[in-house]
């Protein structure tokens, strides 16, 4: 159930109920906030995303920009494993600015790059502890998020 792991089209269908991303796009192909409330340019290759408030994962720990900075360097590190590799292949670095601020670094300017940014989130706390994130049992024990 690990939407990042998985490769499988419908384990990927059924995690959009579970996990969220922090952007999504709607019908008319623009950008929808989720778990990202906005995002900015600092330049052409520095992005600042802004995070919902008062969101928290199922076991009520809050969600937080450490959380996506996990997602994003698991997704990295898995490499072509994860089929959300190039979603992330032009971010050179992360830096979380605050609980609900990260900023974003590119290896170079990416039109659009802000479109990227529909990969599911996953807690950082919930797998900190974990080798390999590949075959834990943690992946079938799905953690995601809701507003409160």
């Amino acid at each position: 159930m690990n939407p990042i792991v998985s490769k499988n089209q419908n384990i990927q269908d059924i995690s959009k109920l579970i996990f969220e991303p922090l952007f999504d796009v709607d019908e008319n192909f623009k950008l929808k906030a989720m778990l990202g409330r906005e995002f900015s340019k600092a330049d052409n290759k520095t992005y600042l995303v802004t995070l919902r408030d008062n969101v928290k994962w199922h076991n009520g720990n809050n969600f937080s920009a450490q959380d996506v900075k996990f997602t994003i360097d698991t997704i990295k590190n898995l490499g072509e494993n994860s089929i959300y590799m190039s979603n992330v292949s032009n971010i050179e670095n992360t830096e979380i600015i605050g609980a609900n601020l990260i900023k974003i670094y590119l290896f170079e300017e990416e039109p659009f790059f802000e479109y990227n940014l529909t990969f599911p989130i996953i807690s950082s706390a919930f797998f900190e502890s974990v080798e390999d994130i590949t075959q834990t049992e943690k992946n079938n024990l799905p953690m995601g998020t809701r507003k409160i």
